[in-house]
This record gives C-alpha cells, structure tokens and sequence, in this order.
C-alpha cells in the first residue's frame, strides 16, 4: 500500500513513476483529467488524491491547483500535466478573491464540481475530457457554436459532477471510459442536441442577453491577464472589480441552472437558424477581457439607489444631529471632501454613518483625493473584499489599524 504525500515535489516523483497516464489536453479541468488519470491506473480518483496528498476540504479543482503551487507548470516541464498551466493559472487567480470558489464555480449539493456542457465540442474531442471553463457559473454559451451550454445528462437528468469513479461503471451495461460520460448511467454527453441563442421562429434575441454572455466570457479573460477593463473606458481595475460586477447582477450566475434542459437527439444544431442577428461564431480570444458599459450604466443608477436606502446611510440632518454639530458645518466639511457624500441627484445626499469612526474619519481626505473625488468610487473601493489584505475589506482593515496597507492598495485601485 503507498502512504499519502503532502509535499508537492516528491508527490511528482512518484507521480512520474505512475506508468500509462494520460497527458492533460488544451484547457482541460483539473478534475477531468484526475479521472482520466485515475482509471488508467484502475484506481477511484478519491485514492489517487490521497496517494497524492491533495486535501478534499476545499473544491477540489480549487484543492488540486493549491496542491500545484510549489510549481509553475508554465517553467518546469512535466509532460502529463503540462497543459493545465492553464487551469493553474486562471484558479489561481480565482482563490485571490474567491477563497472557497463558491461565488463563481458550480458546485453539487455534495460539494464536488459541477459543469455544463456543449455537446458539439464533446462530439470533436477524442479523450472526452471538460473544459475548465464550463466550471464557471458566469459561463453559460459556447463561443465556438454560438449555443447554450447544458447542465444535465439527456437521459437521466442528472447533473455532470466530477471527479467520477470510472472503475466501477467497467464491465457493465452502460460502461464509462471518459468524463464526457454520465456518471449516473454512463450516458454520453455528445447525443444531445444543441440549444440556439435565439428562438429559431422569431430569430429574436434579446440585446441585455447577449451582452450578459459576453460579460460571462470576459470573466476568464479577465483571470487569464489579471486585470479588469470596462468597455468604453481607458480605466482598468484589480480583479476584486469581479466581485462588485457579481453583487451588482452583471454576469451570469447559478440561477440559469437548468434553463436549457437537454433534448435526446442525434442530430446535433439542428435547431439553429441558418441566418441570426448575432455575430459570427470566434475562436476564444484571451485578450477579450472588457466588458460591457452598456450594462454598467443601465444597472448602476438602480443599484445606487438602493444602497442610498440602506440603514448605514443618512441624511446631512441626521448626520448633523448625531455628530452634534450644525448642519453649515457639516456642509463646510462635504464642500472641503472631509466627508464622504454619496447621491444619485442633487436632491438626494446621503452620508455612511461608519466613515465617523476616528479610524475612517481621520483618512477619508486622503481617500477621496486618490480617487479624485469621485465618492461611488470610494464606497465601492472600502466596501470590496481585498485578496492583499487577507480577504478582508478596507474598510475592515482599517478599522484594524492596518491605514497603510489599505491606503497603498487604494492607491494602486486608483490609478489609471
């Protein structure tokens, strides 16, 4: 029996002593290829985690990838899994501000992985591997067939989770030899047909639908060259932009589970209208990483108002009130930017009752001069959680005491 190993290295020493296992592919997730691996070695893929001391508490794609980090499989050459440096580097990125995954990744009731699926790419792949990317709740199409992405077997209705225990469907009616395969009933993927975008009567499509899927798209390029663009702005932005555009509802998300539910079929895209109002079907491009002004601008106005009403929030007269000073000198403050004063028209100020703190209080001016007085842009800066301070808000960490970090990373989020 082999004991379990938790460091890395001498992990890949017995990895590489492993005989016949398969080479991850292009943009292969991390638990489509332990699965793969496992069987070639007629193991679960849970006893090869073990051998290979990968903790299952976390996600394990997320588990897999921390379990990689002594090595940047981008610089050292191991063959076999040469090509998850892609996977290496987006979930990477990903646990910097989402430390479980949960906000952005599928996941099972179980807790294991969870992916969609599009039956032509399952249909053009050999090795029957999934792609990272259907991981991803924000992913909801297939760029290269321009159709929805599935999310449960055609014929029992299950959903797609991995890792799957290929050794135990051997021998049996409906026997599995890939992940493209149910690992409820065995059932492969590729014999489903293909949803279209649009209604293939009307050949109609709705303008915030497509443009809710580009913004899904752009979440992997964003991970993939860390950083966030909006569309139309010269401005980039730290990837915690991803949690506010989230919190904001400006990508897809968990709630279009089961929308598209798969039909038993052969005859893949047939449905598909020969002429649509959307653009041609493109190779995914890893420099697309903007995402859509339009639907910042449509949506922020809404949001704002109904943080505006929240009970951390206050008028000037209240403020004024609970300060104990006169509502001129509370305006003298605003007018100097010692205070933060956010509205959505002239007729309507309101002032987070939390900047009085001493800690906030004190270097709030510094903080509105960074951002150039632009007071949404300090809210949203304080309020986000920061992979550099811990996972914490800077808000919290100034609370904390911790100004300097939290100014130095203001700093950063400020600049053009």
């Amino acid at each position: 029996m082999i004991e379990s190993h938790k460091d890395a290295r001498s992990a890949f020493d017995l990895l590489s002593r492993l005989p016949s296992l398969p080479s991850a592919q292009q943009e292969e997730s991390p638990c489509s290829w332990i699965s793969r691996a496992a069987l070639s070695q007629s193991i679960s893929p849970f006893e090869l985690l073990d051998y290979l001391g990968v903790p299952r508490q976390l996600d394990l794609d997320c588990a897999f990838v921390r379990w990689l980090r002594p090595l940047n499989l981008k610089q050292v050459r191991i063959p076999v899994l040469q090509e998850l440096w892609v996977s290496q580097l987006i979930l990477g990125r990903l646990l910097s501000i989402d430390r479980n995954g949960r906000r952005f990744l599928l996941s099972a009731k179980s807790r294991r992985p969870r992916y969609r699926y599009c039956p032509r790419c399952v249909q053009e792949r050999p090795h029957g591997h999934l792609s990272l990317s259907w991981r991803f709740k924000a992913w909801t199409w297939c760029p290269l067939h321009n159709c929805k992405l599935l999310d449960l077997c055609v014929k029992c209705q299950s959903p797609i989770v991995l890792p799957v225990n290929l050794v135990e469907t051997e021998g049996t009616e409906q026997e599995a030899v890939m992940p493209a395969q149910c690992g409820q009933c065995g059932h492969w993927l590729g014999e489903a047909t293909c949803e279209p975008l649009v209604d293939a009567e009307s050949l109609e499509t709705v303008e915030w639908d497509d443009m809710m899927r580009r913004n899904g798209r752009a979440v992997l390029g964003a991970l993939y060259h860390g950083r966030v663009r909006i569309a139309g702005s010269s401005w980039t932005f730290g990837l915690e932009k991803l949690r506010w555009l989230d919190k904001a509802a400006l990508l897809p998300g968990k709630s279009e589970l089961k929308s598209a539910q798969p039909r038993a079929g052969t005859t893949l895209g047939r449905h598909l209208a020969p002429k649509t109002t959307l653009p041609q079907p493109r190779q995914i491009s890893a420099s697309e990483v903007a995402f859509s002004e339009h639907q910042l601008l449509s949506q922020r106005k809404v949001w704002r108002e109904q943080r505006l009403i929240q009970p951390d929030m206050a008028t000037p007269q209240t403020a004024a009130d609970l300060l104990g000073m006169s509502v001129k000198a509370l305006n003298a403050w605003m007018e100097n930017d010692r205070v933060l004063v956010l509205s959505v028209s002239k007729r309507v100020r309101r002032l987070p009752l939390w900047q009085f703190q001493r800690e906030i209080h004190d270097c709030m001016p510094e903080l509105i001069f960074e951002f150039k007085g632009d007071a949404w842009a300090v809210l949203d800066f304080l309020e986000t959680p920061n992979g550099a301070l811990n996972n914490v808000s800077p808000r919290v960490a100034i609370e904390q005491g911790r100004f300097n970090w939290a100014f130095a990373e203001a700093i950063g989020s400020a600049a053009p």
